[in-house]
């Protein structure tokens, strides 16, 4: 099964192409700005860097957030119509997905506002319940009380120094690799064979920063 990964929402225009394990071919870029006009070329020269064409992929697997909202938009946008253009399964891969750990425990994300960006999942790497943008105090009210927690992703050590010290001390940070779009294409393969072929659709936790300008009336 091939399957192309794309993201787009984490600081990197990254697109992967794997089959099965094997990655056949990749292109990573850092990248705050410029993603649509680098991602359709860049998914063009990765085609050719695994000598396949769109059509014979089985599957398209995008990230859909939590991220940049443009970049969320931008990718699923691509994914969607690229998928069908060439009648294959698009799914949707969240960093949430993407970062959770075996054996459970807290996924952490930088809320940018003085708040964290936090998804449970269960210790078969499941998400549960829903992603939540909150304070220290309302995560930890999250989580059993007296129960050892795993608490990963990359705002975790810093949601770690903020907690009480009775929660600290049943807490174990767990390293993480960064999102990659190979690691996303495999979850999307995942998903794709147990039949979760929802669309993708941006997963957004906060309404956008950028606000519209005031209408002044004009006399």
């Amino acid at each position: 099964m091939k399957t192309l990964g794309i993201d787009v929402c984490s600081g990197f225009c990254s697109v992967a192409i794997v089959g099965g394990d094997i990655l056949l071919a990749m292109k990573h870029e850092p990248m705050t700005r410029g993603h649509a006009e680098r991602l359709a070329p860049m998914v063009v020269e990765v085609l050719a860097d695994a000598s396949i064409s769109a059509v014979d992929l089985d599957g398209i697997a995008v990230t859909t957030g939590p991220g940049s909202f443009t970049g969320a938009r931008l990718g699923v946008s691509f994914a969607r119509g690229l998928a069908m253009a060439v009648d294959v399964p698009a799914v949707g891969v969240s960093i949430f997905e993407a970062l959770a750990p075996e054996g459970g425990g807290l996924i952490v994300l930088d809320g940018k506002q003085g708040t964290f960006l936090v998804q449970r999942c269960s210790e078969n790497r499941i998400l549960t319940g829903e992603p939540v943008e909150c304070d220290v105090a309302a995560a930890i009210n999250a989580v059993p009380a007296n129960a050892a927690i795993q608490v990963t992703g990359p705002a975790g050590q810093e949601f770690l120094t903020k907690v009480p010290h009775e929660f600290r001390q049943r807490a174990v940070f767990i390293a993480f690799d960064p999102v990659t779009s190979d690691h996303i294409a495999r979850i999307g393969a995942e998903k794709i064979k147990r039949g979760q072929t929802a669309l993708p659709a941006p997963l957004y936790l906060r309404p956008p920063d950028a606000k519209p300008q005031a209408v002044v009336a004009l006399t």
